[in-house]
């Protein structure tokens, strides 16, 4: 292909040279039609090559759209119509944003005099309560094992491929460091750092407002939270303390599966003659807004008590 492509090239600085229809025939008929059939080869072998991996289908369609990311340094930004230039300045402007964005939106919500309790359902005095089980080593061994090479290294430098190449060795030690963590209700300060990154959205390229920051955090701090996660997860789902309609971070659950319950029922409606009224919701920094102590009261409210409610305060 990269020979045909050259040939293209030639013939057509020959066609601009000579000005002769025939040599701009040739380059337009013969030559760009061998590189448009050989690149749609390339591409239609990519795709099925994909099949079944998002990630590989998404970046062969970036590839055939000529889509780029941006990896030029951001020169400028601008906060209240002043511009900033400075590139330590401009990171800084960035941490300043991405930590006080949260608070600040959170405080523009309209406050209530209702008690959080009154949100909550009450529970029976002898429902099973949640505490952490200490793990063991070949769990840390097999989340290590399962680790990908390409996930990204944290603040740390220690790389996941490292990491799994010494699975078998650190698993032991990181098991015990985990159970001291989980025991004890503290979690480690040096895994809390992480390294940000904004990641530009659309809109206007000076704008802080039009990037989402991501946090890539410790490898093992990773690894751990997956550890936390399949407790928790475990328990809330076996005493049914999430909503069956919950299709987000869900195992087997997606988007896909949320729509199909919503056309299904839509569908039921029209049949029965009624007329369906739908409410879209889109909260602004959701995540960031979520007030802490009103999580925590929930999560007491759900059994997770003493030292693992004291873990996931640290």
């Amino acid at each position: 292909m990269k020979n045909d492509m050259h040939c293209r090239d030639a013939a057509k600085k020959r066609a601009i040279k000579t000005k002769n229809p025939q040599d701009w025939a040739n380059y337009r008929n013969k030559i760009n039609n061998n590189v448009k059939t050989t690149m749609a080869s390339y591409y239609h072998n990519c795709l099925i090559q994909s099949e079944g991996n998002s990630r590989r289908t998404w970046k062969t369609i970036n590839n055939l759209m000529f889509r780029r990311q941006n990896n030029q340094l951001l020169k400028e930004v601008k906060v209240n119509d002043i511009s900033n230039c400075n590139s330590n300045e401009i990171s800084n402007t960035f941490n300043e944003h991405f930590s006080t964005i949260g608070p600040r939106l959170a405080r523009e919500i309209p406050s209530t005099s209702d008690e959080v309790s009154t949100y909550l359902n009450n529970f029976p005095e002898n429902f099973n309560k949640f505490s952490f089980r200490s793990t063991a080593s070949s769990i840390v061994f097999t989340h290590l094992n399962r680790l990908s090479k390409t996930k990204s290294t944290g603040p740390d430098n220690i790389s996941a491929k490292l990491i799994r190449e010494c699975a078998d060795i650190i698993s032991g030690p990181l098991c015990d460091l985990f159970n001291k963590s989980l025991m004890s209700g503290i979690f480690p300060d040096d895994w809390k750092c992480a390294r940000v990154i904004p990641l530009f959205k659309q809109g206007e390229s000076f704008d802080l407002n039009n990037y989402r920051p991501i946090s890539v955090i410790s490898v093992v701090a990773k690894v751990f939270e997956r550890i936390v996660y399949d407790q928790l997860y475990n328990f809330l789902s076996s005493e049914g303390f999430i909503s069956k309609q919950q299709s987000g971070f869900r195992s087997l659950h997606s988007t896909v599966s949320v729509l199909l319950e919503a056309t299904d029922s839509w569908a039921f409606n029209i049949n029965r003659g009624y007329v369906n009224a739908v409410v879209f919701l889109d909260s602004k920094k959701a995540f960031d807004t979520v007030d802490h102590e009103i999580l925590l009261t929930k999560m007491n409210q759900y059994g997770i008590q003493g030292k693992s409610l004291d873990w996931f305060k640290s």
